[in-house]
């Protein structure tokens, strides 16, 4: 038999209910199953807090994660496709054969020139002709004031004078014995000698008679210029430059 209130099971002889304490009439217990009808039903247990609201969220954040991987995957198709189009193009590009070029010959040429079989002419080094000098002493320096006129001086003093276009040479008195570095004509008659020491000798009669000038100078002039028959330039060692207005006479 039951307890007629809370439906626990009792004893035969049982007076009062262990389980809640209820009297149990004489005469015995309540049959099983009496009294549970009268047990108001237990109300179900409520959703935890916030289990409402999560279920919605889940859903928004599971849609939005599939829409961005089917973007990645999407972009990524792309760039595949493309690279495999550009990489197609290349190797066309690459393995294309090259376009023919068709030479058509003009119907009124004629057949190409033989190569000529003349020798060819002088060259500059082919038009030099050894001279001789009549002399053994080292030569530094020629001035040419005209085609056919030119002198020659260099070392001990040495002057050279040709007048016709070096056919012939004529040793000339440069009344000096030192080097001789630079010469300079502006004409067929006015020149200038420069040389060791500050050496400087002049002519004015084409070479006949050179005499010599004090430049001042100790050092050795190696270059002269005469533009004409008063104005002279001389260079040498040391930086030294002298200059002249009236042939060399100052």
């Amino acid at each position: 038999m039951r307890c007629a209130t809370c439906g626990q099971e009792l004893e035969p002889d049982s007076r009062f209910c262990g389980s809640c304490g209820a009297h149990v009439p004489e005469g015995g217990a309540a049959p099983a199953g009496a009294g549970l009808k009268d047990r108001p039903a237990q109300p179900p247990a409520p959703p935890p807090p916030g289990a409402a609201l999560r279920s919605p969220w889940l859903i928004v954040a599971g849609v939005l994660i599939g829409v961005l991987l089917f973007g990645a995957a999407a972009a990524a198709a792309v760039v595949i496709l493309r690279n495999a189009s550009a990489a197609e193009q290349t190797r066309s590009t690459t393995t294309a054969a090259p376009p023919q070029v068709v030479v058509e010959e003009s119907p009124s040429a004629g057949p190409a020139p033989a190569p000529s079989r003349e020798a060819p002419g002088p060259t500059a080094a082919d038009s030099w002709s050894r001279q001789d000098s009549w002399t053994a002493e080292t030569l530094i320096q020629v001035a040419c004031p005209d085609a056919t006129n030119v002198w020659a001086v260099g070392y001990g003093g040495t002057v050279l004078a040709t007048a016709d276009g070096g056919a012939t040479w004529d040793a000339q008195d440069a009344n000096t014995s030192l080097d001789l570095f630079g010469v300079a004509f502006s004409d067929i008659s006015s020149g200038l000698a420069v040389g060791e020491d500050g050496t400087v000798v002049a002519t004015q009669d084409g070479g006949q008679t050179w005499i010599k000038q004090s430049s001042g100078a100790t050092q050795s002039l190696y270059g002269v210029a005469l533009p004409d028959s008063q104005t002279g330039c001389a260079v040498g060692r040391g930086g030294t430059i002298l200059l002249t207005g009236d042939g060399g006479a100052t």
